[in-house]
């Protein structure tokens, strides 16, 4: 069932929405770029050598497709140590680091997590004004006794009166912290303490009282486990935190249940989160770079035009946490992404190595693109001995049509004719 779900969704390269978003992105950049070109030409009396920005400019980008390179087979051949930290299941306890001996083997019993009080309040309309209440809020936790009184003073919605309670509570730096939660046009308080039944805290007064925030809706509690050290040493903890030391490597306490910790033995670990997000990292920073550096030559607008082209869909990249801005840039949501790693590992694995790998290739295609190409516009800038604003600009629209051309050139990356002719009559607009 999940080969052919991940066969289906392969096939899906990108989605209606993804397009639009690249489009956009092109569109923000021809305007950047018609807007600096002019002021970026200037003569030069020698043609033949690189000026020292140029020079400047080839390394930068060459390190920009190196590192996403070296991102990429991270992800895909993660270096491994025989002696790495191993769980068997992650959905109970992570492991990091190395153990002593490749023989230790440590069987985790997880009894309970730890957790931090969470105290949450009714939700209000966040554009309606706050409703008449008083402003008393009495803090008692493990640093002492705070009393507040919250004024509504100049805010004009309920959204902004919270923020501005959450903003004093925390400054008064009681041991809890304070957000405000809005989802589906609501909004609400929410206070928060540290992990570890010893952080626990109350709250009372009137504004506690109308908002119910009296009552806590996450218990603080420690975590309660046991460890076993090759089938014979058992030691019982209690913790305020599910962050443990253990012989020298850590583990990371994630839900009730059992799992061994083995050394690895120089087998790969599987997909690292930190891997995917020092990629995710790597190819933001590269079309940034790319984007920055559009009016040097139609070369960096085809690299640029590679890159936005993701090896998986948007729906199969939000599938293990990675969501597209709509100019380009992906994020990670690491929660998801382990999430996803737990429930559906083959898949998770399968969809991050589709996408390493095509970034992969996209820097190792960028990496051969001549110099030329990187820096044709400035080159023939030179070549003529500096152009006016006027030429600079339709220069950089025809590089712009040229990238749009590409576009209705790439087969199943096949843009649709709506986009074009829009894209098309922006640039008269």
């Amino acid at each position: 069932m999940i080969s052919s779900n991940f066969s289906y969704l392969s096939n899906i390269v990108l989605s209606g929405y993804s397009q639009m978003n690249q489009m956009k992105y092109m569109l923000a950049m021809s305007g950047s770029r018609n807007t600096s070109s002019a002021s970026s030409v200037k003569s030069v009396t020698k043609t033949s050598a690189l000026s020292d920005e140029d020079t400047s400019f080839i390394k930068s980008y060459q390190e920009k497709m190196t590192q996403l390179k070296d991102a990429a087979e991270a992800v895909l051949n993660p270096k491994t140590n025989k002696l790495t930290a191993v769980s068997g299941d992650s959905a109970v306890a992570a492991a990091a680091g190395s153990l002593q001996n490749s023989s230790d083997v440590y069987r985790v019993d997880v009894q309970q997590t730890a957790s931090a009080q969470v105290n949450r309040s009714k939700e209000l309309n966040s554009t309606g004004e706050l409703p008449s209440v008083g402003g008393g809020l009495t803090i008692r936790s493990e640093k002492g006794v705070f009393n507040l009184n919250l004024s509504s003073a100049g805010a004009k919605t309920n959204k902004e009166a919270l923020e501005k309670f959450a903003q004093k509570i925390n400054s008064v730096n009681a041991g809890v912290t304070a957000n405000v939660v809005t989802k589906d046009g609501k909004s609400s308080p929410e206070i928060s303490g540290a992990t570890g039944s010893e952080h626990a805290f109350t709250l009372s007064g009137s504004f506690a009282e109308s908002m119910g925030l009296e009552d806590a809706a996450v218990e603080s509690r420690d975590a309660v486990f046991s460890v076993t050290k090759n089938g014979t040493e058992t030691e019982s903890f209690t913790f305020s935190t599910n962050e443990v030391d253990i012989d020298g490597f850590s583990i990371t306490l994630k839900g009730e249940g059992s799992t061994e910790i083995k050394a690895s033995n120089g087998e790969k670990t599987g997909v690292s989160t930190d891997a995917v997000s020092k990629l995710i990292d790597s190819y933001n920073s590269a079309l940034k770079f790319l984007n920055d550096n559009s009016g040097k030559g139609v070369g960096v607008l085809r690299q640029m035009r590679n890159m936005l082209m993701t090896p998986i869909s948007e729906r199969s990249m939000k599938m293990i946490g990675i969501s597209v801005g709509s100019d380009g840039k992906l994020s990670l949501d690491k929660a998801a992404f382990e999430k996803a790693l737990r429930e559906t590992p083959s898949l998770t694995k399968e969809l991050t190595d589709t996408l390493a790998s095509g970034f992969r290739k996209d820097a190792e295609q960028g990496l051969n693109i001549r110099s030329g190409s990187l820096l044709s516009a400035t080159n023939n800038s030179r070549a003529s001995g500096g152009k006016s604003s006027q030429t600079a600009i339709s220069q950089s629209q025809m590089d712009t049509f040229q990238l749009m051309s590409m576009y209705n050139r790439t087969g199943v990356y096949n843009m649709s004719n709506y986009y074009a002719v829009g894209a098309l009559m922006s640039q008269f607009a």
